[in-house]
Formats: structure tokens, sequence, C-alpha cells
């Protein structure tokens, strides 16, 4: 399991970033608390493993559903580094290497997944773009208005279809059309049911919420994230949880030692 270690013996816990930030060397695996926090140091200590290592943090909305990180993938992650590759085999000694957090701006990405188009008639979903547009789209019924029309209580239409796949296609004519996120967010249809969704503008104010009337009918596989703000480099949300994940798995990593430094940040 990763465990959290000082980073080095003369940790600075007096307050030693601007504006009354308060520094720590020592945290519990995985998550931060309720404030705002900057990562400023990351080291890792790994054996047995020749696998390319990143960490990311997992947005406080998204912690309502099943946290074993068997089931959480770095797609649902916002990416703080670059990968590291400790290069260590069996029965070598093991080797630390410094994490380097990004700070390019990165934008976000949701899932929906169409799981019953028989009876989607009336089911909602509810999208929000990175600059706080919000916009219901409603399944429609067939032989009336066409993808992307305004009904009468201002949600933007998609047909409704016996097949799954048809109806992922008119959703993300309806995302893409000029009445609905057609300037803020790109709709493409992936594996046949599922449509992927991508904030045109980048940052953390992508990692909004998605909100469906009947996820027995259309689920929201995964909600917007991914987001990262350009010169934030390991910046941390408050609540979010911190995961050391294996890239090219895509899946959580619970090997090796973490060493941290991270900073509170206050308004």
């Amino acid at each position: 399991m990763a465990t959290i270690a000082p980073v080095s013996s003369d940790a600075d816990t007096s307050g030693g970033g601007s504006g009354g930030d308060t520094v720590h060397d020592v945290m519990s695996t995985g998550f931060f608390h309720d404030r705002d926090a900057v990562i400023d140091k990351a080291h890792i200590i790994m054996e047995d493993t020749d696998a390319t290592l990143a960490l990311g943090y997992l947005e406080p909305r998204a912690q309502g559903r099943d946290l074993n990180p068997s089931t959480i993938s770095s797609a649902e992650l916002t990416l703080l580094t670059s990968g590291v590759d400790p290069n260590t085999a069996s029965g070598v000694t093991p080797t630390i290497k410094t994490f380097t957090f990004l700070t390019t701006a990165a934008a976000a990405t949701g899932v929906i997944k169409i799981l019953d188009g028989v009876n989607a008639t009336g089911d909602t979903v509810t999208i929000v773009d990175t600059a706080g547009k919000s916009l219901v789209y409603k399944c429609i019924a067939s032989g009336g208005d066409a993808n992307g029309v305004v009904q009468a209580d201002g949600s933007i239409a998609f047909v409704q279809d016996n097949t799954a796949g048809t109806v992922a296609t008119n959703f993300a004519a309806a995302v893409n059309a000029a009445t609905g996120h057609g300037t803020t967010i790109t709709a493409a249809v992936q594996n046949t049911d599922e449509v992927l969704l991508t904030q045109d503008v980048a940052g953390r104010g992508g990692n909004t919420e998605m909100v469906s009337s009947d996820n027995a009918d259309i689920q929201v596989l995964r909600n917007f994230a991914g987001g990262r703000n350009a010169n934030e480099p390991g910046f941390v949300p408050k609540d979010a949880i911190v995961y050391l994940f294996d890239s090219e798995t895509n899946l959580p990593n619970n090997e090796g030692v973490i060493r941290m430094r991270y900073r509170d940040r206050f308004a």
C-alpha cells in the first residue's frame, strides 16, 4: 500500500509559504483535508516494478461512488505530474525518483452512455461547460422536432430511437448544435453507445458534474474530469483524493512509498 513519509529532516512547518500558507511534510495516504493545497515536492521509492507511475486526484464530487482503487481509471483523475519510471526489478536496490508537476492547462472530458434507447423518451441530461453555462438536453419522441431544437421548456431536443447507438448519435448532435454547447463542448460517439464530451476551454472550471434524470436509460458513465489550469503546479482542491497510478494500466498502483510536501492554500 502506498504510504506517505517526510520529505526531509529540515522541513519547514512554520509557515513556509506566502500569504499565511502552512507547510506540511507528512499526510495520511491519499487524501487532502478541508482546504485547497499545493504539493511542492513529491518523491517515490519503488522496487519490483518497471511501471511508469504518476500522481493525480479524484474530484470531491466524484467520491459518492465506489472508491476501491481497482474500480477507478486514470481518465477520472486530474493529472498532476508527468510519469516517472523507477526502472527497478526484483532484488535491485530501490531507487528514489522525483515527480515533475505539470504547468500546462488541460481540458476536462466526460462520458454519457445510452443504456436503453427504447424507454429514453422524456429523459434529460444536464451539462455544464467550463464557463458555467448549464443546459438541459431532453430525449423526445421520433417524428417530431429534430436534434438541437429548443423545446418550450427551454431544453434542447435529441431524438429517441430503439437503438442505443442511434440515440447516442442524436445526443451528440444536440450537444454540438449551435443551440446546445456547440461552441464550448465537443461531443463524439465512441464504442457505439457512448458519447465522449470534451470541454473546448481547458481548466479546472471544466470539471463539472453531469446529471441524468434516469441512469437506467442514460447513464453518466464519467463526470467531467482532468481539467487543469495552466501555471498551477501541484494544486489540489479541498477534499480531493490523491492517487498514485500506473499510466501503463491506467489504474491506481498501491505499491511503494510516496513522500510529499504540501501547503495549505488560503483564500
